[in-house]
């Protein structure tokens, strides 16, 4: 099927969302989930004009750009990701910030250059935690603050999801979203923050309900925004259009008329560099 315009219903929903995962990451997963985690983050470490702050993991850069905006000079922000594509998003919306292409367990900076640390939606993707955690504590500087968000527990469309990706693509290709939730227990949260030499710390879980797309509309922008995005391109569009279906009958039950609320936790911890 050509493509047509994306008023008319013959378009396949996959189909109106084109450009690279980044660029569909920024268009729709940040405004739809990715800044409220972002904003309750950057709020946990109360920046001050003047402060310098980092944002690892910092995918498009919704993260930097909230804390620009609060210390008041985006050349203060550094943001961090091992992406060169979501870095080239992330700069292309703010070119102020100092993006840098890095992973988190081996951060480009001196001892003790940032007041704050932030890292959003990013440590339960992270092969050696602790070390990124002591890395975060390496960079900030006498009175910082750190605070990592993460999510969960795995709600139940996102179990659904799952399930269904598992039974059309795989298992492998399913435990991206056993990945996303992996992180979801505060007393672990604690223990690894601890692990990483970090002190004071506290954690907390933070109620959040989302109003998500319709269900075949978010499907795609969540696939065609995130690792998932060149397996449900690379099978036909036959295929496509069952695996679409099958997520659209698990989702139904959820679905309003404007749109898909979804409740979620946000797990928070906070923290300070050792002493």
């Amino acid at each position: 099927m050509s493509r047509q315009d994306p008023s008319t219903d013959t378009v396949p929903t996959w189909d109106r969302y084109p450009g690279s995962p980044p660029a569909v990451y920024e268009r729709y997963f940040v405004p739809a989930i990715g800044r409220h985690f972002a904003e309750r983050a950057v709020a946990a470490t109360s920046p001050r004009a003047v402060e310098r702050v980092l944002d690892v993991a910092c995918g498009t850069g919704i993260v930097a750009r909230i804390a620009a905006d609060r210390v008041g000079d985006p050349r203060l922000v550094a943001g961090v990701d091992g992406h060169p594509g979501m870095l080239a998003v992330a700069g292309t919306n703010h070119p102020d910030i100092d993006w840098q292409q890095a992973n988190a367990e081996g951060l480009p900076f001196a001892d003790a250059s940032f007041d704050i640390v932030v890292c959003s939606l990013g440590l339960q993707f992270f092969a050696d935690k602790v070390r990124a955690l002591a890395e975060m504590g390496r960079v900030l500087g006498p009175g910082g603050r750190a605070a990592i968000v993460t999510v969960g527990p795995m709600p139940p469309p996102f179990r659904m999801l799952r399930d269904v990706l598992a039974e059309h693509l795989g298992d492998q290709v399913a435990a991206f979203v056993d990945a996303v939730f992996a992180l979801d227990d505060t007393d672990r949260l604690a223990d690894l923050m601890r692990a990483a030499g970090l002190g004071h710390v506290e954690t907390s879980r933070l109620p959040l309900e989302l109003l998500l797309a319709p269900p075949a509309d978010f499907f795609w922008q969540y696939a065609l925004g995130t690792p998932l995005a060149p397996h449900v391109t690379g099978i036909d569009a036959r295929r496509r259009a069952e695996l679409e279906q099958a997520v659209i009958d698990r989702w139904r039950a959820f679905a309003t008329d404007d749109g898909m609320p979804v409740k979620v936790d946000v797990v928070l911890g906070t923290a300070v560099p050792a002493p």
